[in-house]
């Protein structure tokens, strides 16, 4: 689970801005809570709710974890680093960037951190570090030297041969890349005490999930050719009043559907194809789905919704793009909802409500809360849609909000600091721009349009 992320100079965030998933003192909504138990003190939420005006910072900082994440997971060569950092400040070009994560791994609360140096792509410090009561406990910290060469302390509990092997791992590593994944791009199978290092990397890679307002879910791919992931999916729908009765798929051929697309996109598409998973693919507006059937031949495949007739138990079928785009919409984060029942997953989605109608992204929330009660995952989701400033629907420790200041920097806060009563209209005082994060628009008859 997510505690905390910290981020510095990265886009619009100039100072250090931490967004904590920490519990705060609100006693609304205990079941959205989960406790760390061996700090029995600390809870964290399972939802977080970000709100601000256009161009205030909501979505720059799904960008910032995004960035940092794909750092550490898929290297330096994945990401743009061309003008990210703060940029207003010209001063913010020789600084470093910072991020931290800090993450619930079974009983004990982990901080994984690096600094570097945007405009030459080069890594400062690094560090891991399980989060103590009283103090903190170094698993590794790392400084990187003006001459580019790492010094690097290891607390870990090694055997000699082990901590032989650590120590060559130190002296590979290069000031354009991370420790954490140079250690994970090794063979650890065989070496204990070194969960935390596994433990953090494996929860970037496979836990926390990221969902732009673009980014087109592929769990629909196999909804058709799965009979437990239909029957899943199919009272989903049901429940959020789309008017579709069920789904399936249809075949088609194969080489006159794929035909329609460039010849050196199909050859990726068969190059990528595994044998016990499908892949979206889109031809001219279309959602299909590719996968290999039991004699590893590649198929491909249509999505259909199905509406039942008129005075009828039959069914019409309807091709996905004759549906409208908000339960489109909805077969693209439905399988988030599938994904957190499960196993625990922290899913980070950047404008939620894009079109969907408020009640239905309530909804979605709603369903979110009741499906995952038992398990640790976790939704954290931007948003202009005030309908959800509910206290029967959120926490107030779950609510926070983006804002410029006068010299263009993102502010980060939580409604918790505004001590709101629960029986108080969050959403008329948002709205009445009591908490700010609201955009202030000028008087139009000032811009003397008719001069």
């Amino acid at each position: 689970m997510l505690v905390a992320f910290t981020v510095e100079n990265f886009l619009s965030f100039d100072q250090e801005t931490e967004f904590s998933m920490v519990a705060g003192n609100s006693t609304n909504h205990p079941n959205h809570c989960v406790t760390v138990s061996n700090q029995a003190k600390i809870q964290l939420l399972k939802m977080g709710v970000i709100y601000g005006a256009n161009a205030s910072g909501k979505s720059n900082f799904v960008k910032a974890i995004d960035f940092a994440r794909d750092l550490v997971v898929h290297g330096f060569n994945s990401v743009s680093f061309e003008k990210k950092y703060f940029r207003l400040d010209k001063n913010n070009a020789h600084k470093d960037t910072k991020f931290e994560f800090q993450i619930k791994l079974d009983t004990q609360i982990y901080a994984y951190g690096f600094a570097l140096r945007l405009t030459t792509q080069t890594l400062k410090e690094e560090w891991l570090v399980e989060v103590g009561e009283s103090e903190d406990k170094p698993i590794f910290e790392r400084t990187v030297l003006e001459n580019g060469k790492s010094e690097i302390s290891i607390n870990l509990a090694l055997d000699s041969n082990t901590a032989n092997r650590f120590s060559v791992y130190q002296q590979d590593v290069k000031n354009n890349q991370l420790f954490l994944t140079e250690l994970n791009n090794k063979n650890l199978e065989d070496i204990a005490n070194i969960e935390p290092i596994t433990g953090f990397f494996r929860w970037l890679k496979k836990q926390l999930r990221i969902v732009f307002p673009e980014s087109k879910y592929a769990g629909i791919d196999f909804i058709g050719r799965n009979d437990t992931m239909s029957n899943l999916f199919t009272p989903l729908l049901v429940h959020f009043n789309t008017g579709i009765s069920g789904i399936s798929t249809q075949e088609l051929d194969f080489d006159k559907t794929m035909d329609k697309l460039p010849e050196e996109i199909k050859t990726q598409l068969l190059t990528d194809m595994v044998s016990d998973t499908a892949m979206e693919v889109r031809i001219e507006g279309e959602r299909f789905s590719l996968f290999r059937d039991k004699d590893n031949e590649v198929k491909i495949a249509r999505l259909n919704t199905q509406h039942t007739l008129k005075n009828s138990n039959e069914h019409e079928n309807f091709n996905l793009k004759d549906e409208s785009d908000g339960t489109r919409r909805l077969f693209d984060l439905i399988p988030l909802i599938i994904d957190t029942i499960k196993s625990p997953k922290t899913y980070i989605v950047d404008e939620i409500d894009r079109s969907l109608h408020p009640e239905l992204t309530q909804k979605f929330l709603q369903m979110f809360i009741a499906n995952t009660t038992n398990n640790n995952s976790q939704l954290i989701i931007t948003t202009h849609e005030s309908n959800l400033l509910d206290a029967k629907l959120l926490r107030n420790d779950e609510i926070w909000f983006t804002e410029k200041n006068k010299e263009g920097a993102t502010k980060l806060y939580s409604l918790e600091e505004f001590k709101p009563q629960h029986n108080n209209d969050i959403e008329k005082a948002y709205l009445q721009g009591r908490f700010g994060a609201i955009p202030f628009i000028a008087d139009t008859m000032q811009l003397n349009w008719s001069n």
